[in-house]
């Protein structure tokens, strides 16, 4: 099991030059567009949201979600 998106940021990262991470993103984006942009970016909002929740918890400052952001 891996992570894609994370692993193109590496990439693009441990790349060369500008040119050569323009080129990995370009094809990047183009693989994943438009339904796999939409699956990693909801992924990380799940994950993003998860981790300030039991932060704040574990920081005994719980923060109090509306009830359509819990539904």
């Amino acid at each position: 099991i891996g992570d894609n998106g994370l692993a193109v940021l590496f990439r693009i990262i441990s790349a060369s030059n500008w040119t050569v991470r323009k080129v990995i993103f370009k094809r990047a984006f183009m693989a994943y567009f438009p339904l796999g942009i939409i699956h990693w970016s909801l992924w990380y909002i799940f994950l993003g949201f998860h981790t300030v929740d039991a932060v704040a918890g574990w920081a005994d400052a719980p923060i109090a979600w509306s009830a359509t952001t819990l539904n």
